[in-house]
């Protein structure tokens, strides 16, 4: 799955790391592997593995306030 979302007006450095540690964490849990890259106030995220895993990691998205777009293949 390919997920981008816009970052939050005045996302400082340290917010970000904050992102990059709960991303890994929770993507480690769930047999996840994939890629996160931030640039220019956006975040894309690759995700890789079983499709259960990468559903239950997506599941509280649509609870947060980012702008998203998802795309699965």
């Amino acid at each position: 799955m390919v997920y981008c979302s816009r970052a939050t007006v005045g996302a400082d450095a340290a917010a970000v790391q904050h992102i990059v540690n709960v991303a890994q964490r929770c993507s480690a849990e769930l047999g996840i592997t994939g890629m996160l890259v931030f640039g220019s106030g956006v975040f894309s995220q690759w995700l890789e593995g079983p499709r259960e895993a990468v559903l239950t990691l997506m599941a509280p998205l649509p609870n947060t306030p980012h702008p998203r777009r998802a795309h699965s293949a």
